[in-house]
């Protein structure tokens, strides 16, 4: 019976041990106000994952972004300002404020190892930012913070189909990346095809990251719209999609990974 003991409390130790490791493997990928591209968030507390949401360090990523936090310590309360945003919450508490008005979150702040600890989904979005998870580069639990929309894995998966084909490949082009080239006959999420008016790629994929990240295109725009898939920073490591118009009208789609 001793050493049946012995062997299930080595064996929660192990578990911890292994939670801990996958906590601490969790890298944040974030762009900062000012930011040119993203770089990996400096956390002092690693990442904590309960029932499907990441709870993370609030003044790291408030600050990285550039919005103040307040502590009051007798009240136990934390207020985040700036961009016109004014967010209140309290430890132990599910309900926070944004600029009064309630909102619920999935789970409380509170503390650990010293640092306040929130839902980061909630936060970055109500700081008007988007949050994308995944696990495609190197296998490695990603969770990236940009003022524009990334394609998610799911959909890039569904995209690179009989929907494409495959560019040949340019001598003088030595970056390594596979380019395919949507078909003309070819249909991606949201029935987006060649012709598509930009309206119409904007309310699919969201805000681009170039040449302007925003929905403000006006409708006969003629450019190209790069939006970004999930990637490792500074390594040249991901997936990038170019939508170019002529007038308006979606006149060809390049993915390059």
């Amino acid at each position: 019976m001793k050493k049946i003991t012995i062997v299930i409390i080595l064996s929660l130790i192990m578990l911890v041990g292994f939670a801990s490791m996958a906590m601490a493997e969790v890298r944040v990928v974030i762009e900062g106000k000012g930011d040119e591209y993203p770089h990996y968030l400096d956390l002092n507390v690693a990442p904590i994952i309960e029932n499907g949401v990441s709870l993370v360090p609030l003044r790291a990523i408030a600050e990285d972004l550039g919005f103040q936090v307040e502590w009051d310590s007798a009240t136990a309360g934390i207020t985040i300002e700036g961009n016109g945003m004014v967010i209140q919450m309290n430890i132990g508490s599910q309900q926070a404020l944004i600029n009064s008005l309630p909102i619920n979150m999935s789970l409380a702040p509170r503390i650990t190892a010293g640092s306040t600890m929130v839902p980061l989904r909630f936060v970055s979005e109500a700081l008007g930012y988007f949050v994308e998870y995944s696990t495609v580069w190197n296998n490695m639990p990603q969770i990236f913070i940009t003022p524009y929309t990334l394609i998610s894995d799911s959909e890039l998966t569904n995209m690179k189909d009989t929907n494409f084909i495959k560019l040949p490949d340019n001598p003088s082009d030595m970056n390594g990346f596979v380019n395919l080239q949507l078909k003309k006959d070819g249909m991606i999420s949201g029935s987006i095809q060649l012709s598509s008016s930009i309206m119409d790629v904007l309310q699919v994929y969201g805000v681009p990251r170039s040449p302007y990240r925003n929905l403000n295109y006006p409708g006969d725009w003629s450019g190209k719209l790069i939006y970004w898939g999930t990637f490792i920073p500074q390594s040249g490591m991901g997936t990038f999609l170019e939508f170019n118009f002529d007038r308006g009208a979606l006149s060809d789609l390049t993915i390059s990974y």
